[in-house]
């Protein structure tokens, strides 16, 4: 049986087809991109902004192919792949926003990350609490406000939240981690009354 992978190098060194890339003008080498999914762009030297727009909202991780990419390529790519980030070097607060909501698993691609990004990911999935280390009371907040059962995966939750959880749904109460001892006495009392 034949072997039908394309040798890339090789077609690059002897026939000049992907390095001929370089000489064509901006609209052809946007066409080659939509035909190949953005995977050629590491063959343009200097490719232009459209180029590199038109690469990575068709294969995010194209961004790894390209020097320095501006804001706008790095949006463009994370909202197509969020394992983007992972190819982009300090990523800026809205870069990891747009990660965050494009994916949720984006989180544990980013190194020490703000409030604000803690807030969004438990905006949009309130278990994803679980990923974060120490997360204040705001973030417990809102992410037992998304979904209640996240309450599981806080291990410290400060009393405010403890006390919204027994509101929310009692029955929540039995999985508290750490609960305090007001908020045992509440729980016992409410199961008996109920």
């Amino acid at each position: 049986m034949r072997n039908t992978k394309i040798d890339y190098e090789k077609l690059f060194n002897n026939n000049g087809v992907l390095w001929a890339l370089n000489f064509c003008s901006e609209q052809f080498q946007i066409e080659a991109i939509k035909q190949h999914e953005g995977a050629i762009i590491g063959f343009i030297k200097n490719p232009s902004k459209k180029v590199q727009l038109e690469s990575v909202k068709r294969f995010g991780i194209s961004i790894s192919s390209i020097d320095d990419p501006d804001e706008d390529v790095q949006l463009e790519a994370v909202n197509q792949n969020h394992w983007a980030l992972y190819h982009i070097k300090d990523p800026s607060e809205r870069v990891q926003l747009a990660a965050v909501k494009t994916n949720v698993d984006a989180i544990n691609l980013i190194n020490n990350p703000s409030e604000t990004i803690k807030l969004a990911l438990v905006k949009k999935e309130g278990a994803a609490i679980q990923w974060l280390k120490n997360p204040s009371e705001k973030i417990q907040l809102e992410a037992v406000k998304q979904d209640a059962a996240s309450i599981q995966y806080i291990k410290n939750p400060t009393k405010k939240v403890q006390l919204k959880i027994l509101e929310q749904n009692f029955e929540l109460g039995r999985v508290i981690l750490n609960p305090t001892e007001e908020i045992k006495v509440k729980f016992l009392k409410l199961r008996v009354f109920q």
